[in-house]
């Protein structure tokens, strides 16, 4: 009986988050070009906001890393996601090999479709293979922006090793909150966006 209830946790905290590598090593993703992403479907990434510097010499507080991520739509180009300030952002750290990143990928293409302008959604491909990273993007219809961190800068900023992890970060480009539970639905997800970016979500 007790080796039943062990395995059963087991299984329930794989449920919830993903750690590790992902089966194949990372070794295809340490090389990220824009033919590797061409037609994959992703919008643009959002530019730096003129006011970045502003900003980050006013607000105190955890912010992103400052590490240049290619940008998955094909273009090739190299943001630095401390640099994405001006308006509240949702980043979404996620892997194609994740399978509760895979379940909740949706609300969050959700969410970019009706949030316009008021709100930055942006999903972090992390230790990934790039052409599985695009499927997975298409197979559950993601278009908003996204960029490839295949060295896991991101993750590590943050002191995590599991995924998914979603970051509510403030237009000031403060980081308000880090979320890494149980998958996210959409009532949670604007739950999260109204409670800590003040973004009423439809």
């Amino acid at each position: 009986m007790g080796a039943i209830l062990v395995l059963a946790v087991a299984a329930a905290i794989a449920l919830v988050s993903c750690a590790g590598t992902p089966s194949g090593g990372t070794e295809a993703a340490q090389t990220s070009n824009a033919g590797q992403f061409h037609g994959s479907g992703f919008a643009a990434c959002p530019p730096a906001a003129r006011t970045a510097a502003g900003n980050a010499a006013k607000s105190a507080g955890q912010r992103l890393p400052a590490v240049p991520l290619t940008c998955m739509d094909g273009s090739g180009r190299s943001v630095r996601l401390d640099q994405l300030t001006g308006r509240p952002m949702v980043v979404n750290l996620w892997a194609s090999w994740c399978q509760p990143c895979g379940q909740e990928l949706p609300a969050f293409a959700r969410l970019a479709a009706s949030a316009g302008q008021t709100l930055v959604v942006l999903g972090v491909s992390t230790k990934d293979d790039p052409g599985r990273a695009v499927a997975a993007g298409r197979d559950v219809g993601v278009r908003f922006a996204n960029v490839f961190d295949p060295d896991v800068a991101v993750e590590r900023s943050l002191g995590r090793t599991n995924l998914p992890i979603t970051l509510l970060i403030g237009p000031d480009g403060v980081i308000r909150h880090v979320y890494a539970g149980p998958v996210l639905t959409d009532a949670a997800l604007a739950q999260l966006v109204q409670q800590y970016l003040g973004v009423p979500v439809r």
